[in-house]
């Protein structure tokens, strides 16, 4: 009989990592020519401090072109408008074509830490 993992373990520690991300996307004005974008962050339980923390939001359509870009600090939330032309709308079947676009959120510190050795 054997006992013990069979398969290769990894292990994951973090100080932050994002749960959840909330986003909702709007058509608004009388015509619908204009859209909104709005997305909030999540962070996991932590005991520690969110300060000196900064998410990057970049949207970009399926063929990896980049729409828009923005850092914002984590208390923030995403809050984006695009007029007619900046992005596609999507059309239900039959009615016009279906654009796919990403958005890709990256956690990351606003300082750097510098160690001593010697």
């Amino acid at each position: 009989m054997t006992a013990g993992p069979w398969r290769p373990i990894r292990l994951e520690t973090y100080t932050y990592r994002i749960d959840d991300i909330r986003i909702d996307s709007d058509l608004i004005g009388p015509e619908y020519k204009t859209a909104t974008l709005k997305a909030k962050v999540e962070l996991a339980e932590s005991s520690a401090s969110i300060d000196g923390f900064e998410y990057k939001a970049v949207l970009k359509t399926s063929e990896g072109r980049k729409v828009k870009e923005e850092t914002l600090d984590l208390r923030k939330t995403l809050d984006w408008k695009f007029e007619q032309g900046e992005v596609d709308s999507w059309w239900p079947i039959h009615y016009g074509k279906q654009p796919l676009y990403q958005l890709e959120i990256t956690l990351s510190a606003k300082v750097s830490y510098t160690l001593n050795m010697g």
